[in-house]
């Protein structure tokens, strides 16, 4: 059988951010599941809000009885991603930022080969908990707000949106990202989505200004083209 460890904690409730206007967040129990077959390993990680035990949404032995049925087979699992993406034109899927989070970039390699001049990318970016969004402008304007690497964040415009049956808000704006060789213009697009039943989806685009008339027509096809799929 596989070797493994597995590991709760408890999360605190995280404190509101008046500067980001992102309501805070409660407290998480969290479950770590490392496990071993020989020359490969995999790590499993469950975030559930504590209120949602409280509430009765799930039970508290849930998450340890799934766990356990977890296992490493040679042949990879077909994807459990929450979303789809039917197009996405210049772009290629590069690889994950972290549990949830993918990479779309036009060479479709993750780490950048270049560092003297901006990529564009693409960034979808599920949310870990389930927790319900009340004002999606207002978490929309947070993560915005959030954004890290950029100098003279601007934004240009926003607006309500909807995407995919899903409600949303969404911002462009511009921006410089350093470089090798220097500070570089960009543009920065974000839609943020109600998740139903909770939660929220975040797609980024972040691209050079030179570029701009074109990604935004991009932009365009690929947030037509989300779906939520869990």
């Amino acid at each position: 059988s596989d070797a493994y460890i597995y590991l709760t904690a408890q999360q605190p409730a995280a404190k509101s951010r008046p500067s980001t206007m992102v309501p805070a967040l409660g407290a998480v129990t969290k479950h770590i599941l490392l496990i071993q077959d020989g020359p490969h390993a995999a790590l499993i990680t469950a975030n559930v809000p504590i209120s949602a035990f409280e509430e009765g949404l799930i039970a508290r032995d849930h998450i340890a009885k799934i766990f356990p049925t977890a296992r490493l087979e040679a042949k990879a699992a077909p994807s459990n991603d929450p979303f789809a993406l039917s197009y996405l034109g210049r772009f290629k899927e590069a690889g994950k930022l972290s549990a949830t989070t993918k990479l779309y970039t036009e060479d479709g390699k993750l780490v950048p080969t270049d560092r003297s001049k901006v990529r564009n990318a693409v960034i979808v970016a599920p949310s870990i908990t389930r927790l319900p969004i009340d004002d999606v402008a207002q978490y929309a304007k947070g993560a915005w707000a959030g954004l890290r690497g950029y100098d003279g964040l601007k934004i240009v415009q926003e607006a309500k949106t909807t995407a995919g049956g899903l409600d949303g808000y969404r911002i462009d704006g511009t921006a410089t990202r350093k470089t090798s060789a220097g500070a570089a213009p960009v543009v920065v697009s974000q839609v943020f989505l109600k998740r139903k039943p909770g939660g929220y989806f975040r797609i980024v685009m972040i691209g050079r200004a030179a570029d701009k008339d074109a990604l935004m027509a991009e932009f365009e096809k690929i947030v037509a083209g989300f779906k939520q799929r869990s």
